[in-house]
C-alpha cells in the first residue's frame, strides 16, 4: 500500500481527507449487517451507521402491480383514424396467447385535446387476472407498428360501464 502513497495515520484520498481505518461490517442475523469502525478522518463509518438507522421512506407501489384487474388497457397501438377492421381480432389473437380473452373492444377519443397516443385506445378484458398480468409484461413496451405500445391496467366497473373514455386521473 506504501508503493500506492499511504501513510499510516493519514486518510485515505488526494487530500488525506477519508477515513483513517478499515471499515468493519458486523452481521446481525437475518440477512442483516451494520458497518462499524473509526469515526476520525472525513466520513467515518459513525456517519454511516446514523444514515443508515434513519428509516427510509417507503417507496410507493406504483406500475405493474399496484392495482391488477382482469382488464388491460393498450394505448400508441395506432394513432387516431388508423384504426381498422383488423385491429381488435388481432388483438384478441395476440393476447390470448396468454390466457383466455373474453373481450376485446377499440375505443378511439375524438377530443384532440388528448395526446396523439393516448387517443385510441385498446381494451383486453381477460378471464383471469393472471392472464391479465402475463398480457401486461408481454406488451408494454412492446413495438406495434412502429409504435411503442403502453400498456396500464383499467378499472373493471368502469369497463363494465362501458365508461372508456380517458379521465382525469389519466391524463
Amino acid at each position: 500500500m506504501k508503493k500506492l502513497g499511504y501513510q499510516e495515520g493519514a486518510g485515505l484520498g488526494r487530500d488525506r481527507q477519508g477515513i483513517t481505518e478499515a471499515i468493519k461490517a458486523r452481521a446481525l442475523g437475518g440477512g442483516k449487517g451494520v458497518i462499524s469502525g473509526p469515526a476520525q478522518g472525513g466520513k467515518g463509518a459513525q456517519d454511516v451507521d446514523r444514515q443508515q438507522q434513519q428509516p427510509q421512506p417507503k417507496k410507493k407501489k406504483r406500475g405493474l402491480f399496484s392495482n391488477p384487474t382482469k382488464i388491460v388497457l393498450l394505448k400508441n397501438m395506432v394513432g387516431p383514424g388508423e384504426v381498422d377492421d383488423d385491429l381488435q381480432g388481432e388483438t384478441a389473437e395476440e393476447c390470448a396467447k396468454h390466457g383466455p380473452v373474453s373481450e376485446c373492444l377499440v375505443f378511439e377519443v375524438n377530443d384532440n385535446s388528448y395526446p396523439e397516443e393516448e387517443r385510441v385506445r385498446t381494451f383486453v378484458a381477460f378471464e383471469r387476472q393472471e392472464s391479465a398480468v402475463k398480457a401486461y409484461v408481454a406488451m408494454n413496451g412492446r413495438f406495434f407498428g412502429g409504435r411503442q405500445v403502453q400498456a396500464s391496467f383499467f378499472d373493471e366497473e368502469k369497463f363494465a360501464r362501458k365508461d372508456l373514455a380517458p379521465g382525469k386521473e389519466e391524463c
